[in-house]
């Protein structure tokens, strides 16, 4: 005997259990993934350039690009300075210590 799954019923055309389950699983699956989605949405903040919403962890807005979205314009201009003052000391004492090098030679 060929044990062939039928979806339906050849006589009164009700779903077989095979197909309830596997309809069952469908909607399932479906509805963790809208659950996952209204998470995110709820989570969601707007980014600071184009008002997009984006998740809090994210590093670059998927919209505009934006670098660090979720930072208010002061904080992140903020942040950059420190990045920029700290390239400049290290140079700095690059430079200082090539001084005191050269002068020990």
């Amino acid at each position: 005997m060929n044990p062939r799954t039928v979806a339906h019923c050849p006589e009164c055309g009700a779903p077989s259990l095979e197909e309830e389950r596997r309809v069952l699983l469908e909607k399932k699956k479906l509805l963790l993934e809208r659950k996952r989605l209204l998470e995110m949405q709820e989570e969601a903040v707007a980014c600071r350039e184009c008002q997009a919403p984006v998740v809090p962890t994210t590093t670059k807005c998927p919209q505009c690009g934006a670098q660090k979205p979720t930072l208010s314009r002061q904080r992140y201009q903020i942040t950059e300075l420190t990045k920029s003052v700290a390239i400049v000391a290290a140079v700095l004492a690059a430079i200082v210590i090539m001084g005191y090098l050269r002068d020990m030679v």
